[in-house]
């Protein structure tokens, strides 16, 4: 499913949810606003703050290795300021 053992990368550890750009204009791959996050399952959920993510917003998952992941969906709860993103499948 992805290019190193899970064990390797998707352990729980902290990571970094970087903006990346967003969806009405060109992706520029340069980060412009970091959060932190940390990896919850070995299928590649992250958890974060609600609050630190844009609307509209393309995100990048940055691990310890500075290995940059997409990320393919995201879910929020506004009532508990929390995210859940998805790393997309790297197969």
């Amino acid at each position: 499913m992805y290019d190193t053992r899970p064990d390797d990368v998707f352990s729980p550890h902290a990571v970094t949810v970087a903006l990346i750009g967003s969806q009405s204009d060109d992706i520029s791959h340069t980060v412009s606003s970091r959060a932190s996050g940390v990896i919850i399952s070995p299928d590649g959920l992250v958890l974060t703050a609600k609050h630190a993510l844009e609307s509209g917003a393309i995100y990048d998952i940055i691990t310890h290795d500075q290995t940059h992941y997409s990320v393919s969906e995201i879910w929020y709860d506004p009532h508990r300021d929390l995210a859940v993103l998805q790393i997309r499948d790297t197969s």
